[in-house]
Parts: structure tokens; sequence; C-alpha cells
């Protein structure tokens, strides 16, 4: 913000600081709280869409393709060309947090367990990251939605397991 040729911090630019962000990512977090509903689709693919997300590329099946393709309109994100790269991600993010084994995300969908891993670490730290974002946008409802999310991503489960993953010995397996 530009104040009598001074600059000044928002308080969102402070907490993109804060949280050691890309500034897109706040540009996303705004659009989320721009829109008028929230679903796991669309969570995923805000999440992906972060370019603090490793760029790696994953085959998505072509009847999988449209709901994320749905979920980038209905963010008005204009993706320059990562469109693919951005539904791959949310693909394979959805496969895990719906308990879709690690076996079968390697086996059937050519997922190497190291790009599994670095997709999970980054994309709950993006997720909590837009959650804080959300909250300074005092978009409450849609931060909490993402709080969830990052503990899904965390652990690898559907929401009504979360409280049980958080028992100490019980992950995702277990639950």
């Amino acid at each position: 913000l530009i104040k009598s040729d001074q600059l000044e911090l928002t308080r969102l630019g402070r907490r993109v600081a804060e949280l050691c962000v890309d500034p897109i990512t706040a540009v996303i977090a705004k659009r989320v709280a721009a829109c008028s509903a929230l679903d796991e689709d669309m969570a995923l693919t805000a999440v992906s869409a972060s370019p603090d997300i490793s760029p790696v590329q994953f085959d998505v099946p072509l009847h999988m393709i449209e709901p994320f393709t749905n979920a980038l309109e209905r963010l008005n994100w204009n993706a320059e060309g990562r469109e693919m790269e951005i539904i791959g991600k949310a693909f394979v993010l959805k496969l895990w947090i719906n308990e879709v084994s690690d076996e079968t995300i390697a086996n059937v969908y050519g997922i190497a367990p190291g790009d599994l891993l670095v997709l999970k670490e980054n994309a709950e730290w993006i997720a909590s990251a837009l959650a804080e974002l959300l909250m300074v946008l005092r978009h409450h409802r849609f931060a909490l939605y993402f709080m969830e999310l990052a503990e899904r991503i965390r652990h690898g489960v559907k929401p009504e397991l979360i409280e049980l993953c958080s028992i100490e010995g019980v992950g995702r397996v277990r639950a």
C-alpha cells in the first residue's frame, strides 16, 4: 500500500512475509475468499496452484480432469499453461486424502513414493498458509475448511477420521 510516497505493509502482506509463502498464494487466498462456496476439488486445486508446491507433473485419468478444470474456472484462475500440472497435483492429493493406499498410488498411478512425500509436505504447509491468509481476510468458514484440509493431508484420511488420527500411535492405516 502506498501512502504519501511511503510504502506501508498491509496485514495480508505482513502475514505473507511471516508465512514465507509466495505472494501468488495470497492472490489465491483472495480468489478463494471471493467464492460463494468451497468444495474438496476447489480447495485441492487452490493448494496445487500455489507456486510454493514443487512443479511435478502427474498423469490424470481423462474422467477425472473435468472437476479440477471446473475448480480452476470457479477460482477464476489463469494457470498460464500449468493447468495439467495443477490438476495432476490436485488429483494425487485427492487420492491421498480419500485413503487410497500408497501402494495403489505408486503402482496404478505411477507416482513415486518420494514425489508423494514431497507433495504431501508442501501441500500441508500451503493448506495451513491459505487458512492463515483467509483468517486475515476475515473469511473464517473457508479458513476452517483449509485447516481441516491440512490435517487430512497430514494424515491421509477422510474428515471423520481426523480426530482418531490425533491419538498417539493411531495413523492412517489403523484409523
